[in-house]
């Protein structure tokens, strides 16, 4: 049976998946980044009206969990605003700055790996501007949230799940 994000019941699922995450990640120190959701267009990719999994609903369900397990873990686990950086005001698009910062899946965002399937949706010129890219605005954003171990504000583990 398919599930979603939208549902409570995989809402609770994917909690408990995210904790655990959380405390293996961080059982010896290690401080954990969860990364907000960019906006998707994977219909767009071929030549259709957005797909359902593209909905901003279920990216704003998302990123409202990862701030949730992140406050449960304060000074071990934080949220940087990757979808912002990626997708400013939740609007997809598959440049920015000039620069390709996603494939035309819709999805993902350019990667070279040779020889790896799982990272080699680019060239190597374009992988390495979207690095380029990236790095100044994301590293920033890690080392200031690794030095002040800032969390989201506290939520109640018992929280109410979305319903659609």
């Amino acid at each position: 049976r398919w599930q979603n994000l939208s549902e409570p019941s995989y809402q609770r699922y994917i909690l408990a998946q995210m904790r655990t995450a959380a405390e293996v990640a961080t059982k010896h120190g290690a401080h954990l980044e969860f990364a907000t959701m960019p906006a998707l267009a994977s219909g767009a990719s071929f030549g259709e009206a957005p797909f359902p999994e593209d909905s901003p609903k279920r990216r704003l369900i998302y990123d409202r969990l990862i701030k949730m397990v992140a406050a449960e873990f304060p000074g071990k686990v934080s949220v940087i605003d990757y979808g912002v950086i990626l997708s400013p005001g939740g609007v997809y698009s598959e440049f920015r700055d000039g620069v390709q910062v996603r494939v035309p899946d819709g999805i993902h965002t350019p990667s070279f790996a040779p020889g790896n399937a799982f990272a080699g949706n680019s060239t190597e010129s374009v992988a390495h501007a979207f690095y380029d890219w990236l790095a100044p605005r994301i590293w920033p954003v890690i080392i200031d949230s690794n030095r002040s171990g800032r969390a989201p504000v506290s939520s109640s583990r018992n929280a109410i799940i979305e319903k659609p």
